[in-house]
This record gives structure tokens, sequence and C-alpha cells, in this order.
């Protein structure tokens, strides 16, 4: 019986970080790869600005090869407010940016914009 599937979010532990992605435990069988391309929507310069080993991060599943017992994973593929507390290094300027980047209607984002910026306000207590 599969347990997982592609779009499912998952929580793992950081096994391992490459200069090409991050290796994460999801459970006793299955290991995943969060490449660098889908960590972030910015260019990743250092991966360690994001997540450290022994870190437990959810992710969402890209897709899963139930043979060799591997997914591949995206932090990026989120909600943005899922993501944020995983940017340690992370300026003010580059957030508002991809609020930008991101536009909708203020009236369809408002509930986002309000839940970011809760969430920032704890992040920075």
């Amino acid at each position: 019986m599969k347990k997982y599937y592609p779009g499912n979010i998952i929580e793992g532990k950081v096994i391992g970080i490459k200069p090409y992605g991050v290796f994460i435990s999801i459970d006793k069988e299955f290991v995943g790869l969060l490449h660098i391309s889908e960590i972030s929507d910015n260019y990743v310069s250092d991966i360690d600005k994001f997540v450290n080993v022994g870190d437990n991060i959810k992710t969402k599943i890209l897709d899963i090869d139930y043979n060799e017992k591997k997914a591949k994973l995206s932090l990026k593929a989120l909600k943005k407010r899922e993501r944020y507390k995983y940017k340690k290094n992370h300026s003010l300027a580059e957030e508002k940016f991809n609020l930008v980047k991101e536009f909708m209607p203020i009236k369809v984002r408002m509930q986002d914009y309000i839940m970011d910026a809760k969430e920032r306000l704890k992040i920075n207590d």
C-alpha cells in the first residue's frame, strides 16, 4: 500500500547537504532530495542559509519512486507563509520583492499578507 503521493506535504529530517541540494530522511524507508532549484524562487548561492543538518522541515513531494524508495521534494512549492520560517538570513527587501512578484489583487491576497506579517513579527521577536 502506497503511503506517499506527489502533492503530499511531509515532514522530514535533513541528513545531508551537498552543493546541488539537501537530502531528507522521510521515514525509515524513504529518502528525498530537495534540489537547490526547489528551495527558493530566488537564486540560492548558499544552501546553509536555508537549512542545517538535523533540521526538521516540511516539503512537498513532486515525484516518488517506490522501487528506489526515493522522492523529489520542493520547498518552494509550499505556500509562502509555510516556507518563510526556513529563510534564516533573509532581508525584508527580498520579502517585499517576492510579494510584488506574486502580485494579485489585494482583495484576493489580503489574508495571505496578514498571515505573512504575523509570521514576520513572531520571527523577529
